[in-house]
């Protein structure tokens, strides 16, 4: 039976088992700046209503949003004063500066804002122009457990605060002194053996498109957002990848290897996606790869201790390209980087390679051999 879970309050199931809750209140019922969705918790939690805190905290939260809507309706606490977080917010995305970020920056600054809105609607007293740093502290407090979903608040916040002062609504910027330092990643590079062992086990758990998504981004070295949306006869034609990447715009032609070839070829038609969901016609969410990945990651017990990471294929591939001996020039044609993107990436990654270490070896012996014995 489903839960009672507030007013207005949705669920959806995932395909993880899990469920998405929000409240969604009709529009013709929102008041002015209302989201039309806030998800529920509004800290992103894994929507498991099994689990009676976290069902607890989602009625706690409904109920304080809806006791909020009905005072915003009645005309009390009303949000559109020029001087509230919607009104800021607004004049913050008519900016020239907001309007230049791309696509995918812009989409995810767009998730934290909704947070942010959904957070301030149950403490109507605190407004950008009398917010302190130790609100925006506690606020940042909610997400603790995800330092880059903390970060990436922060940043909002930031901008948001910078704009503030800027339009003279308040003297300081109480996030000049705020920072989220991100833990240091330990980030495997995939080998050929790596990419052939876990796409096998993909087409063994019924994934196969996985499977050529993962052999597909080694081989070209592009994001995955891009990747997984690529359709026959658009972004893939005539043997070639031709697209505008989303996050920095930047136009790239990808002659495809032979393997890759293979995969993304036999049966489609024009208008097909190249990597669909099993059983859907459909592209993979980013959600959904990461989810179905882990879990077949995790039946390989060498990948346990030290496992691989799908965004560290695009990495691998700049890594593959440099030992192939291509120009910083080259790597960039291909994955779009900028040219000390890749340089940055070659100097991170390629000190850890012995693999490099015994080929400049081979190489030295090699000259040695060739030099003019002295006489």
């Amino acid at each position: 039976m489903k839960p009672d879970l507030g007013r207005y309050v949705v669920t959806r199931p995932r395909s993880d088992g899990s469920q998405y809750v929000a409240m969604e209140v009709p529009k013709r019922l929102r008041p002015q700046n209302w989201p039309a969705t806030i998800p529920l918790p509004t800290d992103g939690r894994t929507g498991d209503l099994s689990n009676q805190s976290e069902l607890a905290l989602i009625r706690k939260e409904a109920a304080s949003l809806y006791e909020r809507l009905m005072q915003l309706r009645s005309g009390a606490g009303n949000v559109t004063h020029p001087q509230t977080w919607e009104s800021l917010v607004r004049i913050w995305q008519a900016s020239l500066k907001f309007k230049d970020l791309s696509e995918s920056t812009a989409r995810n600054y767009q998730r934290y804002i909704r947070m942010i809105l959904a957070y301030q609607l149950n403490q109507p007293e605190i407004q950008p122009t009398n917010v302190k740093e130790s609100d925006i502290e506690a606020m940042l407090g909610r997400w603790s457990y995800s330092p880059d979903l903390s970060r990436g608040l922060l940043v909002v916040m930031k901008a948001l605060m910078k704009k503030a002062v800027r339009e003279k609504w308040r003297n300081d910027d109480p996030t000049v002194e705020l920072n989220i330092s991100l833990p240091k990643r330990k980030i495997n590079t995939w080998r050929k053996r790596d990419v052939e062992i876990l796409s096998s086990a993909c087409i063994e758990a019924g994934h196969p498109a996985l499977a050529a998504l993962i052999v597909t981004v080694f081989h070209i070295g592009q994001r995955l957002g891009d990747t997984r949306k690529f359709q026959m006869g658009k972004q893939y034609k005539d043997g070639a990848f031709r697209f505008k990447q989303a996050k920095t715009g930047k136009y790239v032609t990808i002659p495809a290897p032979e393997i890759v070839r293979g995969i993304v070829e036999p049966n489609r038609a024009a208008g097909d996606y190249l990597f669909t969901k099993p059983g859907t016609a459909l592209p993979y969410g980013m959600e959904e790869i990461s989810i179905d990945f882990k879990r077949i990651r995790s039946t390989l017990p060498e990948y346990i201790d030290q496992p691989l990471h799908l965004r560290s294929l695009r990495h691998s591939c700049v890594q593959q390209l440099a030992r192939a001996q291509c120009e910083i020039y080259e790597i960039a044609a291909i994955t779009g980087h900028a040219y000390a993107t890749v340089h940055q990436i070659i100097e991170h990654y390629l000190p850890r390679d012995n693999e490099l270490a015994w080929s400049a070896m081979a190489k030295r012996s090699k000259m040695e051999e060739l030099e003019p014995e002295e006489t």
